[in-house]
């Protein structure tokens, strides 16, 4: 392979995934990590094992990760997508978590946000995103109607709750 890390990943990955080997690819990608450990190679190293369900590799990957300083938004969207994948809903919320600190308008982030405590079944944290992001976005009725079908009550000043609360 030489200092290939791009096709080092790619055969990994075919080896992996038409080969049947998962094992050998997963020494593949490490190999390609020892030479190159950027944030980009680790995204890549971290989609090929979610694909072959490589999910031990995966989560060392994502540690790793988490420890990067100055990751784009989307790369920390795309590093909870991966804890979805292993379902590690906690890990997602904290992640999203801090960045709804950090972007309280962003509505990728507050709906990535909400889908992690809809999927671990958080009916309380639900709510509290739910009630976050209309104090901010009191317009949006769809949000009001998803905290009143999760048992939450919307806010007074929420425009169209007397509409919502007929419907209910």
């Amino acid at each position: 392979f030489g200092d290939d890390i791009t096709a080092m990943l790619q055969v990994a990955y075919y080896i992996g995934e038409y080969s049947g080997n998962p094992d050998r690819a997963a020494e593949i990608v490490h190999e390609a990590l020892e030479k190159q450990s950027t944030v980009e190679i680790q995204f890549g190293a971290a989609a090929i094992f979610e694909r072959l369900e490589l999910f031990d590799d995966l989560r060392e990957i994502l540690v790793s990760l988490r420890d990067e300083r100055d990751l784009s938004v989307q790369d920390r969207l795309d590093l909870g997508t991966f804890y979805f994948t292993l379902k590690e809903w906690g890990q997602a919320a904290q992640l999203y978590e801090e960045m709804a600190s950090e972007f309280p308008e962003n509505g990728e982030v507050f709906g990535s946000l909400l889908a992690a405590y809809q999927q671990a079944d958080d009916s309380a944290k639900v709510q509290s995103t739910l009630i976050r992001w209309l104090e901010r976005n009191p317009q949006d009725s769809e949000a009001a109607r998803l905290l009143q079908e999760w048992g939450g009550t919307v806010p007074e000043g929420i425009t169209n709750s007397d509409a919502l609360t007929q419907d209910h």
